[in-house]
């Protein structure tokens, strides 16, 4: 009985037309990812002409997901790597409103910008040759489609670290029926990063969201259980 109905939870979320994506329980998950963030011109030039952080700048992100966990970021849901697969993600378009600050500390503000999410069954995400040439990241299933509601960067121009927090709104991908309401996104950053990239910052976080399963998943789950308390009572009887 406890397997039965711990497997149609799982399935609630799971259940995208055949995929094999990783079944996920409901409520809270914490993609646990590391990644690289860098600016371009107006034009997609990089690095931005004019320096980082003027406004009309264009920051993007890629990463790749290291463990997804439940929303205390304690319990392991999902392996990637011991599963032998991939979830990469690509943020873009996000456009700068000018830093400001001083002293070494800036903030900068974004607007716009849209959050993919991938799911790959063949895992081939390689950052190192740099922005504009790196490969694997948009491949597989787009499982998550976000529009970037605010985005907030610190940078400390001394030490050479920093932090961003951003919160997104999920508007389509192959888990739609699942992730719906509004993410958060919170990391740090460092200057290290591979060869073939400059004025970039290495990235690791948590992208944080709710696992919500959409009406008509509902509507299976709870017909579903009724033929679980239909089997308990014919055995009871």
């Amino acid at each position: 009985m406890r397997t039965a109905l711990i497997s149609m939870l799982s399935v609630a979320c799971a259940a995208t037309a055949g995929l094999a994506l990783p079944s996920l329980p409901l409520g809270g998950v914490d993609f646990s990812y590391d990644g690289y963030s860098w600016e371009t011109d107006e034009f997609g030039g990089y690095p931005p002409a004019s320096g980082p952080g003027v406004a009309g700048n264009i920051l993007n992100a890629i990463g790749n997901t290291i463990k997804i966990l439940d929303g205390s970021g304690v319990v392991e849901l999902y392996d990637p790597e011991g599963e032998g697969t991939e979830v990469t993600f690509l943020l873009s378009g996000l456009v700068s409103q000018g830093a400001t600050g001083g002293g070494g500390i800036w903030e900068t503000d974004y607007v716009g910008g849209l959050l993919e999410m991938y799911f790959d069954e063949t895992p081939d995400y390689d950052p190192a040759t740099g922005p504009g040439t790196y490969s694997g990241v948009t491949d597989g299933v787009l499982w998550v489609q976000a529009d970037v509601l605010s985005f907030h960067t610190t940078y400390d121009s001394v030490e050479e670290t920093g932090s961003f927090i951003g919160t997104f709104e999920v508007i389509g991908g192959a888990g739609l029926g699942c992730f719906e309401d509004l993410w958060t996104w919170g990391a740090s950053s460092a200057s290290g990063v591979p060869c073939g990239w400059t004025y970039a910052h290495k990235l690791r976080g948590d992208l944080m969201g709710q696992c919500i399963p959409e009406p008509g998943t509902m509507v299976m789950l709870g017909s579903a259980l009724v033929g679980v308390v239909g089997m308990l009572r014919r055995r009871i009887g």
